[in-house]
């Protein structure tokens, strides 16, 4: 049961009706979606969904599961408005891990990987100019969405 607090959750059937069973205990206050935030608040309420949905899939039908749903998806947005095709994952389900420079006698150049997965990792740092008290945070990696600072650490 949803209850009193700051939300910034995109309204869907079952939060209307979760609101409705408050029968007035409380007030709500909500807002219309703006158009520039609309992308990606969409995005973000589509992605947990998909998630919550694809991990009760059992273990041996996940991978096939997700990366049909993916396709559909896809496909369905390409009818809806112009999108990527070529976007959709490929069967079966494959994860690109690396791209590996060829050293001059043909041998591949290793890389050496993080401890933790670069999906789930996000790192941050603040940084101060020197003698200010001016600074910043950086984001260096974010999970989902890749947002590399250059030249990290000497921003």
């Amino acid at each position: 049961m949803i209850g009193p607090g700051l939300y910034e959750q995109l309204l869907t059937e079952a939060l209307r009706s979760e609101l409705d069973l408050l029968d007035g205990r409380f007030n709500t206050s909500s807002r219309s979606l703006h158009t520039a935030e609309a992308a990606d608040r969409i995005a973000l309420h589509l992605s947990r969904r998909i998630q919550r949905t694809l991990a009760s899939v059992g273990d041996s039908d996940r991978v096939q599961v997700g990366i049909e749903v993916a396709r559909d998806l896809i496909a369905r947005l390409a009818k809806i408005v112009e999108a990527e095709l070529a976007e959709a994952p490929v069967e079966p389900g494959t994860v690109l891990h690396a791209v590996l420079q060829r050293r001059p006698d043909g041998t591949t150049q290793p890389i050496a990987e993080p401890l933790i997965p670069l999906l789930d990792t996000t790192l941050s740092a603040t940084r101060c100019l020197p003698g200010s008290s001016r600074c910043r945070t950086v984001w260096i990696c974010s999970g989902h969405t890749p947002r590399c600072v250059p030249n990290w650490p000497n921003c």
